[in-house]
């Protein structure tokens, strides 16, 4: 039986639907949706028949996906595959965030124009099921910045902490929330939290620290995924804002402890009464 993964939504112009296709072809078979009710009909259906999902990927900037939103993921939620959401961060972008979060689902982030959905795709439908229905680190720090954050400031904080993954540039950033670094700034600055650069290196140390002890990789490795030179620039980085150097967070902290921290030094108690 193929491997199906049920797409709503055009891919991006560099990445039209043929070349995806092409680059599924040896491990998963395209189905494209134009409407989310199609889509809804389709998920109930191959539920019912026991059709083997490797993926549904959303692109919620199709249209007509706001008000089926909640079925979709309901449906989802029934079952253990794995979900991929291409999206901006709007509105709605959040809200399909948090009502999968309710209901159980941990959706893979693939953010536009940053993220290749190519690429995210790929690494999904190898991943073992166990570690694709896991939390991820991008997952756990936009929904921890959800529940402390509003405002214009929100998708800055969840921007940032998708592609904190690697070590990034303040003008990066702003880029990827399609606003000017001076606004930027005073976006935050206005709610209260700190500066574009610092956010920056919480989310190094976020995803760092997740990388080490969740993911169980060599901190070699994550430097060098992350864009830095050694382990060494690494822990420096993760010092200046955690006062521990790489192995003292990972021991004392962990990625929880180190959350818990970042939503109290940085969100909540920054945040205007």
């Amino acid at each position: 039986m193929p491997l199906f993964v049920p797409l709503l939504g055009a891919p991006d112009t560099s990445e039209d639907q043929a070349t995806l296709a092409r680059a599924m072809r040896d491990r998963a078979t395209i189905q494209s949706f134009a409407s989310a009710r199609e889509l809804l009909h389709w998920l109930r259906a191959a539920h019912i028949a026991h059709w083997d999902i490797g993926a549904v990927v959303l692109d919620l900037d199709s249209p007509g996906l706001r008000a089926m939103l909640p079925a979709i993921i309901g449906e989802i939620g029934e079952r253990p595959e794995p979900l991929l959401l291409r999206l901006t961060m709007t509105n709605l972008g959040m809200r399909a965030i948090l009502l999968c979060v309710d209901a159980g689902v941990n959706p893979r982030l693939s953010i536009r124009p940053y993220d290749s959905l190519q690429d995210d795709l790929a690494r999904l439908l190898l991943m073992h099921p166990s570690s694709a229905s896991r939390q991820s680190a991008r997952l756990a720090i936009v929904s921890c910045a959800i529940q402390a954050v509003s405002g214009p400031a929100l998708p800055i904080v969840a921007t940032a902490a998708v592609i904190g993954a690697r070590a990034v540039s303040v003008s990066e950033l702003a880029s990827a929330c399609r606003i000017g670094p001076r606004t930027l700034q005073s976006r935050l600055s206005s709610a209260g939290l700190t500066t574009p650069k610092t956010l920056l290196q919480w989310m190094v140390a976020l995803h760092a620290i997740w990388s080490v002890t969740i993911g169980r990789e060599r901190p070699s490795r994550v430097a060098r995924v992350m864009g830095l030179r050694s382990p060494a620039v690494l822990s420096e980085r993760i010092e200046r804002v955690t006062g521990l150097r790489l192995a003292g967070a990972c021991d004392i902290l962990g990625f929880d402890g180190l959350l818990k921290r970042f939503d109290e030094q940085v969100l909540t108690c920054r945040r205007p009464p």
